[in-house]
């Protein structure tokens, strides 16, 4: 399946199995790679979120990616939508690869991409890394997209330094709050994406069962995400802000450059868990 993805997580909770992240029809293995489905959870890479236009600044000019057709902008960068190579693998272990090995209509600078999956009776752990094999600085930014599965919300508990609605142009807005006070969490049957700038680790989702899946990650944001039908949510651990490579005056230090040969590092570690009284 395109897009190392996770295609289904199951856990056992007394004695019933309980899909933690929306599984991935079968109909779904083979995707058309410009309308991917909304289910499982994969990388993002070289970018995250929206670009707006598809459009990066860096190096004191705007330079043109790929957008997919009926997309307005670039979605998640393009790591999700190709094959990647199986470097390794047992029955509770995968480490995959990508080698984007020179410049193309979707990303105009190089870069290798790896992901590795380690199940264990802890939960999940997912790594995440891109190296630049530029010889030149250039910009990456990444981050783990798991859509989780109905039944599971957000607790209304997760502080951060700021709170930013997402538009649809991939830009994160300022919200008139207080940042001390716990964020909003969607509950009206409206579509909402927050970014959580700064957001302390761990993420919490309860079910209505007492049971609680804990994101941990070591990324410098969320982005949540609640679709009006409220059939998934979706809770990102990011690098960088969206909208910094499209903003000229937050390239430079905006978390996205990396020099030649520079890694970046993302670790998440999901883990469930029935919850005590």
């Amino acid at each position: 399946m395109a897009g190392a993805r996770v295609s289904r997580l199951v856990w056992q909770s007394r004695g019933a199995a309980r899909d933690l992240i929306v599984p991935t029809a079968p109909s779904a293995a083979a995707f058309d790679p410009d309308h991917w489905p909304k289910c499982g959870a994969f990388p993002m890479v070289p970018y995250t979120n929206r670009l707006l236009d598809g459009r990066v600044w860096w190096a004191g000019r705007s330079w043109q990616t790929r957008v997919a057709p009926g997309q307005k902008h670039g979605v998640h960068g393009f790591g999700h939508r190709v094959p990647w190579h199986v470097e390794s693998h047992t029955s509770s272990h995968a480490a995959l690869v990508l080698e984007h090995a020179q410049a193309s209509p979707e990303w105009p600078w190089p870069f290798a991409a790896r992901i590795e999956y380690g199940l264990s009776a802890q939960g999940l752990s997912v790594s995440i890394s891109v190296r630049n094999t530029a010889d030149e600085p250039a910009p990456a930014s990444i981050g783990w997209h798991p859509y989780f599965a109905s039944g599971w919300r957000s607790a209304a508990d997760h502080p951060a330094r700021s709170i930013h609605d997402l538009g649809g142009d991939g830009l994160a807005y300022p919200r008139d709050a207080d940042p001390s006070a716990a964020p909003p969490v969607a509950r009206d049957g409206v579509a909402h994406t927050f970014v959580f700038e700064n957001a302390p680790s761990p993420w919490k989702l309860r079910s209505a069962h007492g049971e609680v899946l804990t994101l941990g990650h070591d990324g410098l944001h969320v982005v949540y995400h609640q679709p009006a039908c409220r059939d998934y949510e979706c809770v990102e651990p990011i690098t960088a802000l969206p909208g910094t490579m499209t903003r000229a005056a937050e390239a430079a230090d905006g978390g996205i450059s990396l020099s030649a040969g520079g890694i970046r590092h993302l670790h998440c570690r999901l883990s469930a868990s029935i919850e005590e009284n």
